[in-house]
């Protein structure tokens, strides 16, 4: 799909492998809404802080032209965006984050929601529909709690301590490689930067060409399962926890002094497996439903014994032991079919995980 009047380059769909996620994008973020890209950036030009718009320029390498540089760091743009390399191209990325900062002036820059528009924009190669993207993302994820007001660490780190509840249950041998060693700060560590840069970090050229980073970035933008607008951000969370499950083996097979190295060199690798995961494809996080049966069969047999033993207690002793036993006997089996449901779901990952990576062994000795 090609648009006009807004792209980088003329017919540009960023790099080969990336042109079906481009057009998938342009389409999904091309649907008119109430934030309107061009009056945001016609007000900028206006409202804007100053020392905002100075920092935008210097993280995009813009020189300035009323003051020195501020201290702030340059984006790492990714290197397969020719644009990118001239000022023209870094311009129209420094457009997007100033309507983002006119609409959201209590923001102004942020270098982790700048560095996710230039990488919207290396594949999407058009202002407006990066500018959607990424204020439709923060509304969605409620990314407020992360960057606005005096509470952002706080909602940080409790949606990391989510997704080490989350591990222990659906994989405890994620949660056993880092608790072993009394690692669970680290763990913590590792997902709040996760959540915090927006996965940003897992695009590392030195690893991986950037192609393996927008597939993770598509399930960013656009997460398989439905929406939940009570727990806005349970999809970007259970993105975080299969990242770090994919490569639960390795936590697993690293010494207490390997596992720092593990998280720097393999948690931002990409691959089909971890795709395959985030595509729903086998059953996470959701808990398969538990038989029916072992409530029945204990509610029965609860209220018999009870009705039994309250014999000798006249009528009104029989229905209230009977009524007692039959809602203990229903309450006990159901927790025991909820533990052979769970069972069953880390049962399933764990099987998941070997044929994965199997697969992933006979596609790289393939190539």
């Amino acid at each position: 799909m090609q648009t006009t009047g807004q792209q980088i380059n003329p017919g540009w769909l960023g790099p080969p492998a990336c042109q079906g996620y481009s057009a998938r994008w342009v389409q999904e973020f091309s649907v008119p809404t109430d934030l309107k890209y061009s009056q945001f950036l016609m007000h900028s030009v206006e409202s804007l802080d100053s020392d905002v718009l100075a920092e935008i320029q210097c993280a995009l390498r813009i020189v300035p032209k009323k003051r020195g540089k501020p201290a702030v760091d340059l984006l790492k743009l990714p290197t397969t965006v020719p644009s990118f390399r001239e000022d023209a191209g870094r311009i129209k990325v420094a457009s997007v984050l100033r309507a983002f900062a006119c609409w959201k002036p209590d923001v102004g820059y942020q270098p982790e929601l700048a560095l996710l528009a230039a990488h919207i924009m290396a594949v999407a190669g058009n202002e407006r529909v990066t500018f959607q993207a990424l204020a439709t993302t923060y509304r969605k994820y409620h990314l407020q709690d992360y960057f606005e007001g005096a509470d952002t660490q706080e909602a940080i780190v409790g949606d990391a301590e989510k997704i080490w509840a989350a591990a222990r249950l659906y994989f405890p041998d994620l949660a056993h490689a880092f608790s072993r060693f009394g690692k669970k700060k680290l763990f913590l560590s590792v997902v709040s930067s996760l959540l915090s840069k927006l996965l940003t970090q897992t695009y590392r050229p030195d690893l991986q060409p950037f192609e393996h980073h927008v597939r993770l970035l598509h399930n960013f933008l656009l997460p398989v399962g439905d929406y939940d607008p009570e727990d806005p951000r349970a999809q970007l969370r259970r993105l975080v926890l299969v990242i770090m499950a994919r490569h639960e083996e390795s936590f697993l097979q690293s010494s207490e002094a390997e596992i720092k190295d593990v998280i720097r060199d393999v948690v931002p690798r990409v691959d089909s497996v971890l795709i395959e995961m985030l595509n729903a494809n086998h059953p996470m996080p959701d808990i398969p439903s538990g038989p029916l049966w072992p409530s029945l069969l204990l509610t029965g047999l609860g209220a018999v014994l009870a009705y039994d033993m309250a014999s000798p207690w006249g009528m009104a002793a029989q229905v209230t032991w009977t009524t007692g036993a039959a809602v203990s006997g229903f309450v006990y089996g159901a927790l025991q079919s909820a533990q052979v449901s769970v069972e069953a779901a880390v049962l399933a990952n764990r099987a998941f995980m070997l044929q994965g990576d199997k697969a992933e062994v006979s596609e790289d000795e393939s190539d």
